[in-house]
Order: structure tokens, then C-alpha cells, then sequence
């Protein structure tokens, strides 16, 4: 939350520095939010989302792709959490 008190334009700035190359697919932000809100538990995710868990495999691949990351990498994943968090954040 400490994070959250830097200015908006910093916020904004990390934020598009991470999640550009997706910010304008709203289904990729979702899928990538849901799956790092589920814990990365596939299942549960493809579930929320009411999709096919061969989709949900299908746009993680994609995200990943996209975004040039990880998605395995615990550290890939507590970076996105946190820009995730900042984008829902920066949205209200």
C-alpha cells in the first residue's frame, strides 16, 4: 500500500512501462488479473472467468508471449500482481 501513496503520474508511468503491449485488450488484463487474484490456480480461474481451461492456457500463453515474461517466475508474477494492482487502482 506504500506504493499506492507515490504520485499518479508515477503510478501511471510503471504501470504502461509493464502492462503496454496488453493495455488495450481488457479480456488479456482480466484473464492475467483473475489468474494472479486465483492464485494461479487454473482451474479456479477458468471457472470465474467461464471459460475453457485450454482458453485460459491458450491467453496465458499469449500474455506471456506478449508481455516478453514468465508467468512460471515468482518474481514475474509478485511484478504484475503489484501492476495489476496499481491499473485497478489507477481506474477508480
Amino acid at each position: 500500500m506504500t506504493l499506492l501513496r507515490e504520485p499518479r503520474h508515477k503510478l501511471d508511468d510503471y504501470m504502461k512501462q509493464t502492462l503496454s503491449p496488453i493495455l488495450g485488450n481488457e479480456e488479456y488484463i482480466d484473464t492475467l488479473s483473475n489468474y494472479l487474484a486465483f492464485g494461479e490456480n487454473m482451474k479456479l480461474t477458468a471457472e470465474h472467468l467461464h471459460i475453457h481451461i485450454n482458453t485460459l492456457k491458450y491467453r496465458l500463453s499469449k500474455i506471456s508471449e506478449t508481455l516478453q515474461c514468465d508467468l512460471k517466475d515468482a518474481n514475474v508474477r509478485f511484478r504484475l500482481r503489484m501492476v495489476i494492482t496499481i491499473y485497478q487502482y489507477l481506474q477508480d
